[in-house]
């Protein structure tokens, strides 16, 4: 997820190039300090929408994408 080093780095470099975003995580609480820190520190006006989601659990992915999350 997005939570994590690697999730984060990626997650910024596409910022960081104008990307709008929808960033998910199993963590609700990380997710949203990590959209919060994407917004501040690139004060932009790319949209950064976290949407807490376990990939591992597929009712969790078909709520995704149906947008029952």
């Amino acid at each position: 997820g997005v939570s994590r080093s690697f999730g984060v780095s990626l997650a910024e470099k596409f910022v960081a190039e104008g990307a709008n975003l929808i960033i998910i995580a199993r963590s609700g609480d990380e997710l949203r300090a990590v959209a919060n820190n994407l917004r501040e520190k690139y004060n932009s006006s790319q949209s950064v929408t976290a949407i807490q989601c376990d990939i591992s659990i597929t009712r969790d992915v078909d709520a995704l994408f149906h947008g029952h999350l």
